[in-house]
């Protein structure tokens, strides 16, 4: 899977002040491009409210507030969320794990919302056991992931 962006800028709309004056849109992303190429790693890098998490967000279509232009494609052609969605997860600044589960379970439950209802628990459970592996999480599968604070679980870089 190769992910690219070109030129994109992306406006944050204007509100309207407290005089009923209505505000210029905020520019946060200017001409910004880039390339992902499936099987390597790409590390978006910059100072605290760059826009990092903007980009990011922009780039899953998770920002439908904000007015984005340019061109975002998936192997040479127009990206959209369902195609994202299909070829890429997420992960969140914060975490959005269960800490009472194990990690296999929190897998599983991951897989159960995102493997189609078509799919037998057979082969479902079996993607879960490979990602596992593929992570690098079989010796804490059966851990608690953990609430900090409170119940001890797997450890930060495991987490992510």
């Amino acid at each position: 899977v190769t992910y690219a962006w070109q030129d994109l800028n992306v406006y944050a709309r204007p509100r309207k002040s407290i005089f009923g004056k209505k505000q210029q849109e905020v520019h946060i992303l200017k001409g910004v491009s880039g390339l992902c190429k499936g099987g390597q790693l790409l590390a978006i890098m910059g100072a605290s409210g760059a826009g990092k998490t903007t980009l990011l967000n922009i780039l899953t279509f998770r920002a439908p507030k904000l007015r984005l232009t340019g061109n975002i494609c998936i192997n040479g052609h127009k990206a959209d969320p369902v195609t994202i969605a299909g070829v890429s997860a997420y992960v969140q600044q914060i975490d959005l794990f269960t800490g009472v589960f194990t990690v296999r379970e929190q897998l599983n439950f991951c897989a159960q919302l995102r493997i189609g209802k078509g799919v037998p628990e057979k082969i479902r459970l079996a993607r879960v056991e490979v990602v596992l592996k593929q992570l690098g999480l079989s010796k804490c599968s059966n851990t608690l992931i953990g609430v900090p604070g409170r119940i001890k679980g797997i450890s930060g870089g495991e987490k992510k």
